[in-house]
Order: C-alpha cells, then structure tokens, then sequence
C-alpha cells in the first residue's frame, strides 16, 4: 500500500517516502525483492505515482476519504496487506508469507501494525466500513489498522491487547513517518569499506548473510586483498567481533549516505503506543 495523503511526509527530499533508499535500496523495491526470494510474485502496488511501476503491477487508490481507505479491495477473497512506508527485515517478510491463518492475522510490533493477512475478506471489510462509519460522524478521532483490529477482538477503541490474531514482530522492522525517523533510521546503515587482511570462511555465519547477497565471493571465503562494502554491524563482526575473535579486514573508509541540503519542518508529535 503505497497511497495516502503524505501529510506527515510533507514532500521531503522531493519523493514520497516509499522511494526512500536505506542502504542503498529504496523500501518499495526492498519489500517486492523480499517478496519475491520467498516465492510471491502476484502482488499489486496501490497508489498514485507513476515511479512505483517500475516495481510492479500498480493500481490506483480508488477512494482516500481517511486513512482506512489504503486497504484497497480487490477481487481475490485471500488477501495479505503490506505496507509501503515499512522497512521489512528478511525473517518479518518470511513470518508474513509463511504463517498461515484460519480468517484474519495481524502482524506487528507492540504499537506498529506491519501486514494483515486475510482469508474471510467479508468479516474484515464488515469491521473496516464499521469503523469509518465512526470516524465519518466523528465519533471516533482516528481511522486505521489497529481500529479494525480492535473492533475484530471486540477491545474498546480506546483500549489496547495482543490476542491470538496477532503475530508479534520484535526485530529491525519498522515504518517510517516522518523525515526524522528516515534520517535515524539510515543511521544504522551507513557503509563501511573495508579491505580483507586474512582469509575468512562466512558460509555459516547469519551475520554476512548481506555480503552473501552482493556476491562478493561465492565459494563462501573472503579472499585477502577483497574490498567490498558492509555496515556497521558486519564490519564489527570482521574486525574481532565474532565467535572466534578473528580481525579478518581493517576498514578503509566510512561511507555515511550522502545528505541532500534541505530544509524540512520538523515535527511537534512523537511515536506514541496505539
């Protein structure tokens, strides 16, 4: 879901927020990359902007009165909705695509919903007009996933549970709303270069999964004399921070993203627990 008004977004960098790169990918094309390496390649992309078709099918919103309206109904009864402004981690996208559901499964941290996954379309879009009925007589303040949710599990809409039909994320995965939360988000993959100094066999570690991506070698060894680039944390683990202790590169350089000069508004509101 890649639609919305972008108010908190305001426009920063001069693209909306789904083309942001962290990393060095942008998170639309990191999410359709994810879906595709666990075997999913009929999705749609929802939304306005011409940019997202190089990622997909892309569809536009047929109704944004109020936030709830991003859960586009299409014809296939099964659904999983996905968000287009959320960084996913490659175990969350795994969860999602794997972990099967009997009617509706929310998945998400402990105050960020991040996809629902849907088999009776019917019960799900019965509790999501209920809840913009509300919103549109203004008996509610706000209209989105987590007012479904609640109204689903029958909680107050000012309340606030984990039941059954939510699968808890607790991991990197997260969403972004404002530009200060892309300029810290960022922060923890800023590149490192680093230049190999001792042959090293990564096969077996979880940690250099990135470095097995990029195909800087693939017999599974780093060869001395290898440069590549890594992040903060892969770069930790070379320098001695691994099991074995092992100073398997130096670093050559620190290779921050480089900063477009722009003023942006900053915003008064913070993350708060929904």
């Amino acid at each position: 879901m890649c639609a919305g008004k972008g108010t908190r977004w305001n426009n920063y960098l001069g693209i909306p927020k789904h083309l942001i790169e962290i990393n060095g990918e942008t998170l639309l094309g990191r999410t359709t990359r994810l879906l595709k390496e666990n075997g999913i390649t009929d999705y749609v992309i929802t939304g306005s902007d011409d940019r997202y078709r190089q990622y997909g099918k892309l569809i536009p919103q047929t109704n944004n009165d109020c936030e709830i309206d991003r859960f586009e109904e299409v014809e296939d009864n099964e659904i999983c909705y996905l968000y287009g402004d959320v960084y996913y981690s490659e175990d969350a996208i795994n969860k999602i695509v794997t972990t099967d559901t009997n009617e509706i499964l929310f998945f998400g941290s402990d105050y960020e919903i991040f996809g629902i996954k849907i088999k009776d379309k019917k019960l799900f879009f019965k509790h999501k007009n209920k809840v913009k009925k509300l919103y549109l007589e203004n008996k509610i303040d706000r209209c989105i996933g987590w007012e479904v949710y609640k109204s689903l599990n029958k909680i107050p809409l000012d309340g606030y549970a984990i039941t059954d039909i939510y699968y808890l994320i607790e991991d990197e995965t997260d969403d972004i709303d404002y530009p200060e939360d892309y300029e810290n988000f960022k922060r923890r993959y800023e590149m490192i270069k680093v230049e190999v100094i001792k042959e090293f066999t990564y096969r077996n570690f979880d940690e250099l999964e990135d470095i097995k991506r990029r195909r800087i070698n693939t017999k599974g060894k780093l060869y001395v004399g290898d440069t590549f680039k890594c992040d903060e944390k892969t770069a930790k683990y070379l320098t001695g921070e691994n099991d074995k202790g092992e100073v398997v590169v130096k670093i050559i350089e620190v290779i921050p993203e480089k900063k477009k000069e722009q003023t942006i508004k900053k915003s008064t509101k913070s993350k708060k627990k929904k």
